[in-house]
């Protein structure tokens, strides 16, 4: 059963995309950049490739398919998870990794610093 969005469902992404870039000059270039990295990462496609969110087909012509695109716009990450998250969990791996690396070697470090000191001492 597929589940049917409220017209309040699809509108408040613009709502909340409205006020964030009424809010300061960095929201709006955030929330521009954001969309701008929607519209590359979703691309070109008929409305209709998208999932259907139980609208009639009145609202994929007109205005209301704006809308629609911009609802789709704003929810990228979650079509594109299968593509960037098997990257990004590699990247936060590999980062965790070097973070490990680096805090076990001040730890050796310091080690040697306070044997060095007790020597002297």
């Amino acid at each position: 059963m597929r589940r049917r969005r409220s017209t309040w469902q699809v509108l408040l992404p613009v709502f909340l995309v409205a006020v964030a870039c009424l809010w300061s000059i960095q929201t709006l270039v955030l929330a521009a950049v954001y969309l701008t990295l929607g519209a590359m990462t979703v691309g070109h496609r008929p409305l209709e490739s998208f999932p259907d969110l139980g609208f009639p087909h009145s609202w994929r012509r007109g205005y209301r398919s704006a809308l629609l695109y911009f609802y789709h716009f704003v929810w990228w990450p979650w079509y594109c998870k299968d593509s960037w998250l098997p990257a990004a969990s590699r990247l936060i791996s590999r980062v965790a990794t070097q973070f490990r690396m680096k805090g076990h070697k001040r730890a050796e470090g310091r080690g040697k610093v306070d044997e060095q000191e007790r020597d002297e001492g």
